[in-house]
């Protein structure tokens, strides 16, 4: 038997609400899968149309300027 969605989510607020203590926790986990899993679908996109999307990310440069490439973010940093 497979869990579903909904029974994920139901096991997500029940953790919650049990155990305040793993809330830190288990906001780190959503957010390593998540981010994984956009950076995967990144990847497979790149892979698809045989080029980098971004080219002032290809040459160093963060968002076409002149600086360090950890000037800008890249996206969302948070999970929800």
């Amino acid at each position: 038997m497979c869990f579903t969605a909904q029974d994920c989510r139901i096991g997500w607020w029940i953790a919650n609400i049990r155990h305040p203590e793993l809330r830190e926790w288990l906001r780190m986990r959503l957010f390593c899968f998540y981010s994984s899993k956009r950076k995967e679908e990144r990847r497979a996109e790149e892979e698809a149309t045989g080029h980098r999307g971004n080219a002032a990310r290809s040459n160093g440069t963060a968002n076409g300027r002149n600086g360090t490439p950890g000037d800008a973010l890249d996206g969302d940093e948070t999970p929800f």
